[in-house]
């Protein structure tokens, strides 16, 4: 009588351990879903990709610590990709790319300028090469079409050193431009 008692009372154990096991795995389970969920209906965050063959950087006359880049011969169309989940691709006239200085609002470019890395090579064969990468804010975008230059007014991002000598010339140039998480705005 005694050994049915026990093995009642373990067997009563054994089901409420089990079922508190599966009301908490379920309830991991609910709410990883819902987090799943939330990341799958958050609206994505882009960021840009320009590409020129090569710059000129110069000291901005009316911007003060801040400098201006001139890509040359750039390239008419902007990368663009979504972080993950999402990982959406695809490319933009530079043109529609600009319009995001146009908007109004916190997250417009024009309020709220983006932060972008230059990456560059500066030099030449007979000078030696030396690659250049610069955190940067860039505002004032100016794209002229039949001259294919775009140009930027240029700040260096808080806490960063930028040094750059005057009318200096890079090559290769590539422009990571962090981004604006609505695509289905333009």
């Amino acid at each position: 009588m005694k050994l049915n008692f026990i093995v009642k009372k373990s067997a009563i154990l054994m089901a409420t351990f089990l079922c508190s096991l599966m009301m908490a795995q379920s309830g991991f389970a609910s709410s990883g879903s819902k987090k799943e969920a939330k990341l799958e209906s958050a609206t994505p965050s882009y960021l840009f990709v320009q590409f020129a063959a090569e710059a000129t950087i110069e000291a901005s006359n009316t911007v003060a610590n801040g400098y201006q880049i001139t890509l040359k011969h750039v390239s008419p169309y902007v990368t663009y990709f979504s972080e993950r989940p999402e990982r959406k691709t695809g490319s933009i006239s530079i043109e529609k790319f600009l319009v995001l200085w146009n908007g109004q609002g916190s997250n417009s470019f024009r309020e709220n300028a983006p932060n972008a890395a230059l990456h560059a090579v500066q030099g030449g064969m007979a000078v030696g090469e030396q690659t250049i990468n610069y955190a940067i804010e860039i505002s004032n975008p100016h794209y002229d079409k039949a001259t294919k230059t775009l140009t930027y007014t240029v700040k260096p991002l808080e806490g960063t050193a930028l040094s750059i000598p005057e009318a200096t010339q890079i090559h290769n140039v590539t422009l990571f431009i962090d981004g604006d998480p609505c695509l289905a705005c333009w």
